[in-house]
């Protein structure tokens, strides 16, 4: 269980940690909520969790945090409760239907889920914010197709979304249609150059379509943005009333550059994320180029 209320000290560091994590690091945002929560800041702790799956799905260490949170606490339950009360007497406040979507995608009520955010966007057809989560609950669902189409109009909606093609990209790439998911990353890129996630993105297309030398040139640019992604940092573990939290992988922090070691990098960034056969690939390609005896 959380520890208790955290100290103006604690409380401080914790402040100064959020604001240096890296914003499109799905395990900083994981790690940073099991801290959240070992201070019994609930609040904090799942929205730092949510963000780390909203950036990488299949982060299964965050769900399972987070389904440990609502299995001690209660916590979703009370706050979907909450909701549909708060709702009740304004339900103009379209904030508050777009919690509510995404506390039940927490919960894995996606049905639900999508109810609250389809009548959000008919509440406010303009705003692709609704449109983006519905992506992500289609993507939960596994209607990829679906989730394109609502990637797709969110980019129409406001084409200075990075956010919103990248998810198109990857959308397009889980479907297997490269040449979609190239223009999709290529133009965040365009909006957005320093987006990590859509250069590590770029580096699969890439390496689908045969351009390796380029595939390594976007993965290693992402690497420079967030070095996180070239390593198999250890993401936290929340183990509630059996202890305190605990690495979920063992911490392996190579001091080689990202050029010396290229392959081997690439392999751990695959694996972190769960490309199995691309991190295959990089590891024989390591023994083959001679990066490790």
């Amino acid at each position: 269980m959380p520890a208790g209320a955290p100290s103006e000290r604690e409380l401080a560091a914790l402040r100064s940690l959020a604001r240096r994590i890296d914003p499109s690091d799905p395990g900083a945002h994981n790690n940073l909520g099991v801290l959240y929560y070992e201070r019994d800041l609930l609040p904090e702790a799942i929205a730092a969790l949510h963000r780390a799956l909203e950036l990488d799905p299949r982060m299964v260490v965050a769900r399972q945090n987070l389904d440990l949170i609502q299995q001690e606490t209660g916590y979703f339950d009370r706050l979907v409760s909450d909701l549909h009360e708060r709702l009740r007497r304004a339900p103009e406040h379209g904030h508050l239907r777009l919690e509510l979507g995404r506390a039940y995608t927490v919960l894995g009520q996606l049905d639900q889920a999508a109810e609250q955010l389809e009548t959000l966007h008919r509440l406010n057809p303009s705003d692709p914010t609704s449109l983006i989560q519905l992506g992500l609950v289609e993507n939960q669902r596994g209607n990829l197709e679906a989730a394109t189409t609502r990637f797709e109009h969110a980019c129409r909606l406001d084409p200075a979304s990075s956010v919103a093609q990248v998810h198109l990209g990857q959308a397009h790439y889980n479907q297997g249609l490269t040449e979609s998911a190239l223009l999709a990353l290529q133009e965040a890129l365009r909006l957005t150059p320093n987006n990590a996630e859509a250069h590590f993105l770029l580096g699969f297309v890439y390496g689908e379509l045969g351009r390796h030398e380029e595939a390594r040139t976007a993965t290693r640019r992402a690497m420079e943005l967030n070095p996180a992604l070239g390593t198999a940092q250890a993401n936290l573990q929340i183990l509630g009333a059996r202890g305190p939290a605990r690495p979920s992988l063992p911490v392996r922090n190579p001091d080689e550059s990202v050029g010396g070691r290229g392959h081997i990098n690439l392999g751990l960034a695959f694996r972190k994320r769960g490309y199995l056969s691309d991190a295959v690939r990089e590891y024989r390609m390591a023994v083959e180029t001679g990066e490790d005896r």
